[in-house]
């Protein structure tokens, strides 16, 4: 029988199916095989020069691939015996083209032919492979992630939300799904229509803070960083926000200020004299005290190196030596010293030294704190 690849050479197939059958064969860039029902191959395509095996008419299915035949041998006797479509799709092992992934799909032809074809999706299957494992990836970064990530449509209605900002919000699992923005913040505090119309404009993120109010009733301190999304027409369709719980943040703030205010407080009232210097002697911090001694306001003494305005000429550099030495780390010193006021007099001051490191150790700090002697000397 003449070789399957040579079209001159194929005989006429007289029934209508297998006619449209050899058609197709012609034109399809696919293998196409017919087996009879002794798994012979009696007709074949100039595609199955590919696969190096079943391109001879006669040639046995036995010739195949060993993995090949595992899974053509079934399909082909369920087709034969259903006389039914019969497709597989998976991976497949052939001796010349290694592993692929293929769709194989067998048809009945006339009273007792099979007609294989083979689809190779191998690049297909290992870009979805690809995606989906992307997919994954970044899902389980989302869902891992301590803050807080939604998506929103245009209307304020969320279309994701990650474990995170259910905790943050204080609600179950699923809690949050279908759920619009303004069920879960006060419109007096959020506006979607005025977020969207920023949002419209923009490419980078809008960040504003607001306080939330738990369903237990847990008042919340909230940072969220809003972004627009578009879709691949640059139409915009929503945004993505990132919330973070700052509450604790918040919280030690307020604790700080107060402290800072009691520490002020302290300090503006106590009768002696304290005074902050920076590690180059600039004039940081000026109590009440210090202003009525000196007559100089915390304003105009703030940022003015101390020896530029307060030290007499002749003690210039003996205040410079002790300054240098508490720079370099030396304990808590005493030290006398006069000062000159904004009238020209002079006032005999007894320091007590000590410094304030910063985080890397080194001096940031010289506190002062004096006592007016004058009148004792």
């Amino acid at each position: 029988m003449p070789h399957g690849h040579d079209k001159e050479a194929r005989p006429e197939l007289p029934r209508p199916a297998e006619q449209e059958l050899a058609y197709l064969a012609l034109v399809l860039p696919v293998p196409i095989w017919v087996f009879n029902p002794d798994l012979r191959v009696v007709y074949c395509n100039d595609e199955t020069k590919r696969f190096g095996s079943g391109d001879d008419l006669g040639e046995h299915l036995s010739a195949f691939s060993q993995h090949v035949q595992e899974i053509l041998k079934p399909l082909i006797n369920d087709c034969l015996v259903q006389r039914a479509i019969i497709s597989f799709e998976g991976w497949v092992s052939s001796d010349l083209r290694g592993r692929n992934f293929w769709h194989i799909c067998c048809i009945p032809i006339g009273a007792e032919n099979v007609a294989c074809a083979i689809i190779d999706q191998t690049a297909q299957k290992s870009a979805l492979t690809a995606v989906e494992k992307s997919e994954a990836r970044y899902r389980e970064l989302v869902e891992s992630m301590a803050e807080g990530i939604s998506a929103a449509d245009t209307e304020g209605n969320l279309e994701f939300v990650n474990p995170a900002l259910e905790r943050i919000l204080g609600h179950t699992k699923g809690g949050l799904a279908g759920m619009n923005i303004t069920q879960l913040i006060d419109p007096s505090l959020f506006s979607v229509e005025d977020l969207n119309a920023e949002l419209r404009t923009r490419s980078d993120a809008v960040v504003f803070e607001l306080q939330f109010r738990r369903p237990d009733g847990d008042v919340r301190d909230l940072l969220l960083s809003v972004r627009p999304r578009f879709d691949p027409r640059n139409r915009y369709i929503g945004s993505f926000a990132l919330t973070q719980d700052i509450t604790l943040h918040k919280r030690a703030e307020k604790l700080l200020i107060q402290e800072r205010n009691l520490t002020a407080a302290v300090i503006d009232s106590t009768p002696a004299l304290v005074i902050v210097l920076d590690r180059h002697g600039r004039i940081v911090r000026f109590n009440r005290s210090c202003e009525e001694l000196t007559g100089y306001s915390a304003e105009r003494a703030v940022g003015t190196p101390i020896w530029e305005l307060l030290i007499t000429p002749e003690e210039v550099e003996a205040v410079k030596e002790v300054f240098a030495n508490l720079t370099a780390g030396q304990a808590a010193s005493t030290f006398e010293n006069y000062w000159l006021t904004k009238s020209g007099d002079r006032r005999l001051i007894s320091w007590s030294n000590s410094i304030i490191r910063a985080p890397n150790c080194e001096v940031e700090y010289i506190v002062g704190i004096g006592i007016d002697i004058t009148a004792r000397r």
